[in-house]
């Protein structure tokens, strides 16, 4: 029980921690595959397992068996972190259902109303506080709040009413986070809450509403600056329907949408895909990791299979208002970002999810040649992920080096790691563009063999003419 709760604190507090600096993606996945490996490995050697063996735990192992054949139809090798991550969900998953929510809810409430008040101070106040956006952007931000605000409205309600001054400032932190889908998103699940509920908390439900919907209705000024991303993301959902109208069942595998998009970028079906295109001449205009709808991205990269696959986890969690409420609030915010993909956001409602499905835990002898597989696994999965985070600090510390040489050195480093990042292989190549010819041909023929979507293929495309027009290409 010990290790459980250790694993779960470190998956809320430190990856929240770590959401707040800033880390790259990969990075904040990484660390959690390593962790959640770690625990893997030792629950497994203990002997036995201790789970609910019922419809859900089913519905979890048929998805993971899915999200684990997709990379057998991938065809970028940055899938093999992105399955790894999901499979740690999962798993965080499973171990979260043993425990209640009267528990687990310290795991979330606490730190996310110290970010939240911070937050709220420092908007109030103009007073910049180190740390206290979450992850420096507005979406994040309100991804994770809105987790933290609908657990410590619960707290309220179940605990101690005194929970309900931070959750509070939790959701006034949504608000002022400037992200309405999150506001928006909060809204819906607490009219979902008060129309199930009812009752003597039908006032604070609707109180509730009423201050979430004056606050989007408040930050006008930013109307301006929405619409003119309403375009971007019109080309990204579009893409993404193209990419599944042309793999509708099986998907294309884990982290190709930024890999495909440039090429359903550039050949739009409909009309108004054309008349927002042409004014990047039919380039993509910026690259993106994510489709920003986590509905479209889970049905470009799994299918329509996996995608109901992955909603009958939910399907077999008996009901109940704080379910509804959360699954409400998180499939509305999901259609405008990707809260279900990263971490630092994902984390929070995996536990939250976990002790809302409960379950009768039962112990589950693991047989030796079992426990030799899911080691192996794990100590994959770790090696996998180390390598990520090295590479990562070679090129985070190379892109700040103060000399060419010094740069291109840290560069060489982290592809020893990573030889098939696209970023990694680009920035080398303008670094080292007049230094050693040979091995820039090289990088640029790697880069565009197994380019993974990282930058805009059409600037590769220019990088690598521009390059074959000055020197000899590359044997």
């Amino acid at each position: 029980m010990i290790a459980d709760l250790i694993y779960i604190a470190i998956c809320c507090y430190t990856m929240t921690v770590i959401g707040c600096q800033g880390y790259d993606e990969n990075a904040r996945n990484s660390l959690f595959v390593i962790v959640t490996a770690v625990h893997a490995i030792f629950k497994v050697l203990s002997g036995a397992v201790i789970i609910p063996v019922d419809a859900v735990s089913f519905a979890v192992a048929i998805f993971a068996a899915w999200v684990a054949l997709s990379l057998l139809w991938t065809d970028t090798k940055k899938s093999r972190l992105e399955a790894a991550t999901w499979l740690c969900y999962l798993y965080l998953f499973m171990v979260c259902r043993q425990y209640p929510m009267d528990l687990l809810c310290w795991a979330i409430v606490p730190l996310g109303s110290i970010l939240a008040a911070l937050q709220v101070y420092r908007r109030i106040s103009g007073v910049p506080v180190a740390g206290a956006e979450y992850a420096g952007n507005s979406n994040h931000n309100a991804a994770y709040l809105i987790i933290v605000t609908i657990i410590g409205l619960w707290m309220s309600l179940n605990i101690s009413p005194l929970a309900f001054v931070p959750t509070v400032i939790s959701g006034v932190a949504v608000g002022m986070s400037k992200c309405r889908a999150g506001g928006i998103a909060l809204l819906c699940g607490l009219i979902v809450m008060q129309s199930i509920a009812g009752g003597i908390y039908a006032g604070l439900w609707w109180a509730a509403a009423i201050v979430v919907s004056a606050r989007i209705i408040a930050t006008r000024e930013d109307w301006a600056g929405k619409a003119r991303t309403a375009s971007q993301r019109i080309m990204f959902y579009s893409a993404a329907l193209s990419m599944i109208a042309k793999r509708p069942l099986q998907g294309w595998g884990l982290n190709m949408y930024r890999k495909l998009l440039p090429d359903f970028y550039s050949s739009p079906k409909s009309a108004w895909f054309r008349k927002v295109s042409a004014r990047t001449d039919g380039k993509e205009g910026t690259t993106t990791h994510r489709v920003h709808n986590d509905h479209l991205e889970i049905m470009v990269e799994l299918g329509v299979v996996g995608y109901l696959l992955f909603a009958e986890i939910f399907y077999f969690i008996p009901s109940s208002p704080i379910l509804w409420t959360l699954l409400v609030t998180m499939a509305v915010m999901a259609t405008a970002f990707f809260p279900l993909r990263e971490v630092h956001m994902a984390a929070p409602f995996w536990v939250a999810i976990g002790a809302i499905s409960g379950g009768v835990p039962v112990a589950i002898a693991i047989p030796t040649a079992v426990q030799i597989i899911a080691v192996a696994v794990s100590l994959a999965a770790i090696c996998l992920a180390v390598t990520v985070l090295i590479s990562l600090c070679f090129y985070n510390v190379a892109i700040r080096a103060k000399t060419p040489e010094e740069k291109a050195a840290l560069l060489k480093g982290a592809l020893r790691f990573d030889p098939y990042n696209t970023t990694f292989l680009a920035t080398a190549v303008a670094t080292m563009w007049n230094v050693d010819p040979f091995l820039c041909g090289s990088y640029l023929d790697r880069a565009t063999k197994t380019y993974d979507g990282s930058v805009k293929k059409w600037e590769l495309e220019a990088q690598v003419k521009a390059f074959r027009g000055n020197h000899a290409e590359p044997v």
